[in-house]
């Protein structure tokens, strides 16, 4: 069937039967827009996994992608996280890390 308007929920959830999943799925090359300003992912008090389903890597950027800084989760066992800022943009690294990894317990790895 056809939607000919807005899908109104009246505050309840879309809810699935028997553990199935909720899939949402565009034709084509569309995307899933999500228009609100949070998204919250998970149960309460769990952890929360964002993954991609099959080999692909995960993207995480601004401006729809154009002119933005990324952070890419590359696929795969030993894969890299590459954090690429845009034009004179720096990656910035705050608070404390693992005291175990060095004696100033800081330690920043550079590749070129």
């Amino acid at each position: 069937p056809q939607l000919g308007g807005n899908l109104d929920t009246n505050g309840s959830d879309i809810v699935s039967t028997s553990n199935a999943d909720i899939d949402i799925i565009p034709n084509g090359t569309g995307d899933v827009n999500l228009g609100a300003d949070a998204v919250q992912i998970g149960d309460n008090d769990a952890n929360a996994t964002l993954t991609t389903q099959g080999t692909g890597d995960l993207i995480l950027n601004t401006n729809n992608g154009t002119n933005a800084g990324n952070i890419t989760l590359l696929d795969g066992a030993n894969g890299n996280i590459t954090i690429t800022p845009n034009g004179s943009g720096s990656t910035v690294v705050s608070g404390s890390m693992n005291d175990s990894i060095s004696t100033t317990g800081k330690a920043l790895v550079l590749g070129f």
